[in-house]
């Protein structure tokens, strides 16, 4: 079978044998046996900047239907990208005894940092959205853009998360309309189908309103923000939520630490800082076994947080690494957890960083 009749699927975190070639063999180079060598024993994985890749592992010869592959080589790396393979025969391995994985687990550990989320992990497994991914690079997906009073758009779409049914990825290149949006932006789109049953990728995007700080300076349009969300759960309006937020300057209840009661205690992503040197750790709340940072939309609202506390006024967007790197393991932040209160997961931390300022 050629290689681009097997799929990522059947290629991925699997060994993989290719019949020598002129290529193969300069890849080899550096390997022991390598000028003996006829096939190439390589092991596919999925670089999420640089798209489907084979890593060479060791040369190797065949005798009938058997296999036999010499030691690979420590101090050598080559990497083949799957396009250069794409009309190669390849045998690929199920190792199901684990013995190829154990005997080059050395080779196999140099690729751990091209391990990716678990949310991106999961968006690889579906299979709906397989005709709108890029052949070599499977996290990047075709997305149409669709706003009112504009033409549908087509843009790649690098995926970096999920939420509910709708996946979270960075725009990979720049809209030729005014769409509100531009390269390296993070949008949501989900999967829909068409009037003639194709199934595509595309993104609804939330209309945008240019804000001045005098307008969210009161948290009024924060909380009407939360309130809509409450009454109607649509997308859109949980999307509008976390554009206010991620604009938003917001109050944190915080415990006062001197300079010199923390020195090399505390990172400078665990905590706010005053002007004369005090750490300001953010309190946290705890729902059960949950835990998470509260914030509030307005004073008011943090007058009904109990105990004795610093207020302290940030942008949002200071808060998140906080909340992001705390020592006790926050699920998120919560805004105003004692009336109508919004829960923004760390999932969505990235999302909310990687949305566009209205400001």
């Amino acid at each position: 079978m050629k290689c681009k009749e097997t799929g990522f699927r059947g290629l991925e975190g699997r060994f993989a044998a290719f019949p020598i070639t002129e290529r193969l063999k300069e890849s080899l180079k550096g390997f022991p046996d390598a000028e003996n060598a006829g096939c190439v024993l390589t092991y596919g994985y999925i670089d999420h900047e640089a798209g489907f890749t084979f890593e060479v592992i060791a040369a190797g010869e065949k005798k009938g239907a058997m296999y036999r592959f010499s030691e690979t080589s420590p101090m050598r790396s080559a990497k083949i990208r799957i396009d250069a393979l794409d009309d190669e025969e390849v045998t690929v391995f199920r190792d199901e005894d684990g013995s190829l994985r154990k005997r080059y687990a050395d080779k196999l550990s140099t690729l751990d940092r091209y391990k990716v989320s678990e949310e991106i992990m999961q968006s690889r497994e579906l299979t709906a959205i397989d005709d709108s991914r890029n052949h070599v690079f499977p996290d990047d997906v075709t997305v149409y853009l669709m706003k009112e009073g504009f033409k549908t758009e087509d843009c790649w779409v690098r995926i970096c998360g999920l939420r509910n049914r709708r996946l979270i990825g960075t725009l990979l290149n720049e809209p030729y309309q005014d769409l509100g949006c531009h390269i390296g932006d993070t949008i949501s789109f989900q999967v829909g189908e068409t009037t003639d049953k194709v199934i595509v990728c595309f993104s609804d995007l939330v209309p945008g309103k240019t804000l001045t700080h005098k307008d969210l300076e009161d948290g009024s349009l924060l909380k009407q923000a939360v309130a809509l969300f409450d009454t109607d759960r649509t997308e859109e309006n949980f999307v509008r939520v976390m554009q206010f937020l991620r604009d938003s300057d917001i109050w944190v209840p915080c415990t006062s630490l001197p300079k010199e009661e923390t020195a090399g205690e505390l990172r400078e992503d665990q905590a706010l800082r005053s002007d004369s040197g005090v750490y300001l750790l953010p309190e946290i709340l705890r729902n059960g076994d949950k835990c998470f940072l509260p914030v509030f939309s307005a004073l008011e609202e943090m007058e009904k947080h109990q105990g004795s506390f610093t207020k302290v006024r940030c942008p949002f967007l200071d808060i998140l690494p906080i909340a992001a790197n705390s020592e006790i393991g926050t699920e998120g932040i919560v805004l105003d957890p004692y009336g109508k209160m919004f829960i923004l997961e760390k999932s969505l931390f990235d999302f909310v960083k990687g949305l566009r300022s209205q400001l």
